[in-house]
């Protein structure tokens, strides 16, 4: 008889395997021990420094345990620092310049009255830290504090090797093991009394941390306490990433640099700033998020959102450990490797050669600086009150609105008193195309809509769309977000009809009064139905038409439709880094793109390419169309609502549907609130008769160690050429004199309303919109089919079934149940001083409308339509502009 064979049990198989996966795992981390870096391999502290900075931390005490305290003198320092062996007690160490005294305050010719000046800067600040003068609520001490000299000095003697000053063994760093000496304690004095005792800031209080903490991190008698993490840095032997510049690069204006709350890279960026620049009008900025000080949220506010992203090309060279950097400072057979080439016989770069800086007694590498065309006052103004609208109270503040009657009465009933639930907006300099501004915020709901689910921000609106992750809607609105443009194309279609010579005659002769014409009239007016009716050639009873045509080569005169020659998924997207077509070449015999950040510009009259895998589009070829679908959509024969709304609603007809829904402003046409301003900075500049202007762009120039420009314009990071204004100035003149849309009805004689005149009622007073023509603007408003619903009702539409809909009436429920968003649009070419002659800048604002939360309009969308409520978009735009104007 055969045995019976013991088979392991289902618990025995399953621990089996566990004990398989855990000698698996162990052996995987084994043989990956040496591609994971460790992280403080990456870390570097200056250990001298450091242990210097901590021999303060015992000496500075509260006041009151120092009996008659006087300020230290030079006498004091020289008795009290009797045993040093350097050269800190000489009377006359140095002749001190002006130049001198005016970067350091403090520059003596004596060390001793130097650093008795850096004691009492330290004691001046910890006063006002702990005084009743202070200004930053969110640090206040409860005590001031002073700087014991005889304490200072005695952990000074006490000092041994600088592992002894308790810094961490772990971090590396050169020279451990060498005492510290007067000279170290000289700099910790220089170093905190610096900027006025800004470092001060950044030290652990006593009495400001938790009990527990304290516990385990300060000894007996220890007030402060000096965290490694104050110095701490990327290690400099790998090399430190250039500097990113911005504001104006003037002798009397800031420049400002991206840091972060600690400034670890002032020095390095002030060592490469711009000639001419003094380094006490350098200012370092850093995330709201990160401030500390009332200097700090000020400046907060002129740096852009998403920097981070919209710069990521340029890492390759900011950074010295990339390989592209590499290439730039090295030679080919220093790194034994072959030339990187675009061809067989072309080369990718000549090489800059090192671009390295002399910092800490050591040659580092430096990554190259970039320099932004970021107006900073500019971009103050317009992230305040994109903020500001999107419900942040301290923005308001800042712009004086929390005082103002009608917008507080405003925002009141609007969930999250928010005046709008986002903003993006985009300034240009229209001599030029520099971006100087790009506003962007968004209320909590609207992140929570794309943050994902979880969030717990109450008082949103029940919205027929549910949270979810989409982060790319989260960032910098002004270059991200694109939206259907409505009516904001009106200022192209218009210089497309005056291209036809014949017709041109026609529209300047058909005037309303004697220096308006018809045309302008209903530019003035935002009457689509006009325009259509323009575009399809009504007055040739719809036949032989190719004004559609000639409004498709205007859009590309005003910088739109870019790449849309062939099929591409580039069709109407811009570099803004450097001003060029997203899908441009590296040179003509590569077929590689060139680096740089794609956003959409702005497409119109376009399509999508038939059979691809992608979401390509190539311009519309075929305008042709039957008379009588033009002339049943002009009646409004299809539609069923309000006749005096009929005219081109629910049409019918195939292509001719996609041609009309252009014509609005819908369909496949595109835009970013940048696309809009640099459509209208390329129409002003015409109009201003400039004869050439490049298309937007956000990077100045690249420079290296020594401030100098780096040319690299013919090979991967470059500015591109201007573009040849072909728009007639005549034309774009006469479409900016019709856009003075802030204007009552019979301003001028016999015209009616301006779309925008309500805001700007809102903003100035009447007398003043009537009188304005340093404003030239356009508001859009993009199909919502939920306009007039409240949120009740528009729940009930979208809560049945997809398959219960009707078929004819499904892709209008698809689209308001879950595409369309309440966007409003507002664009203007403006001046900022009255005395110029032509218009200097160009601004536009998307905004996705906020709900009524309470009020007569209580769960309805602010602003319907295009005549209604006050455009939100258009009343952010004229504040903006009041605001840059004040500067001027």
């Amino acid at each position: 008889m055969a045995s019976r064979v013991n088979r392991p049990t289902l618990f025995q198989r399953t621990l089996g395997v566990f004990v398989v996966l855990a000698c698996f795992l162990c052996l995987l981390l084994w043989l990956s021990r040496g591609y994971v870096q460790r992280q403080i391999e990456t870390v570097y502290v200056d250990t001298h420094r450091l242990a210097a900075l901590r021999t303060f931390e015992h000496a500075i005490v509260g006041v009151k345990s120092v009996p008659n305290y006087n300020p230290p003198t030079a006498d004091q320092i020289r008795s009290r620092f009797s045993f040093c062996a350097d050269p800190l007690t000489r009377r006359d160490r140095k002749t001190v310049s002006a130049e001198d005294r005016k970067k350091n305050p403090c520059a003596h010719a004596s060390a001793a009255e130097e650093l008795a000046c850096y004691v009492r800067t330290i004691n001046a600040k910890l006063n006002a830290m702990g005084g009743e003068g202070r200004t930053d609520r969110d640090r206040l001490l409860d005590e001031i504090y002073v700087v014991d000299i005889d304490k200072w000095a005695d952990a000074i003697e006490r000092a041994g090797p600088t592992q002894t000053a308790d810094v961490p063994a772990q971090v590396s760093a050169p020279d451990t093991g060498r005492k510290l000496t007067c000279r170290d304690a000289f700099g910790a004095a220089r170093d905190l009394a610096a900027r006025d005792g800004r470092l001060l800031e950044q030290l652990a209080w006593r009495e400001r941390t938790a009990r527990k903490i304290v516990i385990g991190h300060f000894t007996p008698g220890q007030t402060v306490k000096v965290s490694d993490r104050l110095l701490e840095q990327r290690n400099p032997w790998g090399g430190v990433p250039g500097c990113i510049y911005y504001g104006e690069a003037s002798a009397e204006a800031r420049l400002m640099f991206v840091s972060d709350r600690r400034l670890t890279n002032r020095d390095i960026c002030g060592a490469m700033r711009p000639a001419g620049i003094d380094e006490k009008n350098l200012t370092g900025v850093f995330r709201k998020n990160e401030m500390s000080g009332v200097e700090a949220r000020d400046t907060a506010w002129t740096l852009p959102e998403s920097l981070e992203v919209i710069l990521g090309d340029l890492e390759n060279i900011r950074l010295p450990w990339k390989a592209i950097y590499r290439a730039y400072t090295e030679e080919a057979e220093d790194r034994g490797l072959a030339r990187v080439q675009f061809s067989p016989t072309i080369p990718i770069a000549k090489p800059h050669g090192p671009n390295q800086l002399e910092w800490r007694k050591r040659k580092v590498d430096i990554g190259y600086n970039v320099h932004l065309t970021i107006d900073a006052a500019t971009q103050r103004v317009v992230q305040q009150a994109a903020a500001c609208y999107t419900g942040d109270f301290n923005a308001c503040k800042h712009l004086g609105l929390t005082g103002d009657t009608k917008f507080t009465e405003f925002t009141r009933d609007m969930y999250e008193n928010a005046a709008v639930r986002m903003a993006g907006i985009a300034v240009i300099d229209i001599s030029t195309g520099k971006i100087e501004a790009l506003g962007s915020a968004h209320s909590g709901c609207y992140r929570q809509e794309y943050d994902g689910p979880g969030r717990n921000v109450s008082d949103c609106p029940d919205l027929p769309s549910t949270p979810h992750y989409e982060p790319d809607r989260l960032l910098n609105h002004a270059l991200f977000t694109d939206a259907m443009p409505g009516s904001v194309i009106k200022p192209i279609m218009a210089a497309g009809f005056l291209r036809d010579p014949k017709y041109r005659a026609r529209l300047l002769g058909d005037r309303v009064s004697g220096d308006f014409t018809r045309l302008q009239d209903e530019l003035k007016n935002s009457d689509s139905v006009a325009f259509l009716n323009r575009m399809f050639c009504k007055d040739r009873a719809w036949r032989d038409c190719e004004r559609a045509r000639d409004v498709q080569h205007a859009a590309a005169l005003a910088g739109w439709n870019l790449g849309c020659s062939d099929k591409s998924w580039h069709c109407g997207r811009l570099d803004v880094l450097f001003g060029r077509p997203s899908r441009e070449r590296m040179r003509d015999d590569s077929g590689r793109a060139a680096p740089g950040t794609s956003i959409m510009h702005g497409r119109l009259l376009v399509e999508p390419a038939p059979s691809t895998q992608w979401l390509d589009y190539q311009l519309v070829r075929d305008f042709s169309f039957k008379p009588q679908l033009a002339s049943a959509c002009s009646r409004g024969a299809h539609y069923r609502g309000h006749a005096a709304k009929a005219g081109w609603r629910k049409c019918k007809g195939g292509h001719f549907v996609n041609l009309a829904s252009e014509g609005w402003g819908q369909g496949n046409a595109r835009a970013t609130p940048l696309g809009v301003a640099g459509m209208l900075a390329r129409l002003a500049a015409a109009a201003n008769g400039q004869p050439a202007l490049r298309l937007p762009y956000l990077v100045e120039r690249i420079s290296d160690v020594k401030g100098e420009i780096f040319d690299v314009a013919d090979q991967r990071f470059h500015l591109a050429d201007p573009v040849k204004i072909e728009i007639p100035r005549e034309h774009a003149a006469h479409v900016l004199n019709g856009m003075l849309s802030h204007k009552a009805s019979g301003f001028p004689r016999g015209t009616r309303p301006g779309t925008a005149r309500s805001a700007c009622v809102r903003v100035f007073d009447v007398a003043e919109c009537n009188g304005i023509d340093w404003i030239a603007g356009k508001t859009g408003t993009p199909p919502y089919g939920n306009d007039y619903l409240t949120l009740a009702a528009i729940k009930k539409k979208c809560g049945v079934s997809e398959s219960d809909v009707p078929v004819e009436e499904r892709h209008e429920w698809l689209a308001s149940c879950g595409r369309e968003r309440p966007y409003k649009w507002y664009a203007a070419a403006f001046k900022t001083d009255d005395k110029q002659t032509g218009f200097n800048k160009a601004i536009a604002v998307l905004t996705e409308r906020n709900w009524h939360n309470a009020g007569p309009l209580a769960g309805k969308v602010h602003s319907p339509g295009d005549q209604g409520e006050a455009n939100a978009s258009a009343e952010l735009a004229f504040r903006i502009i009041a605001g840059i104007r004040a500067r001027h």
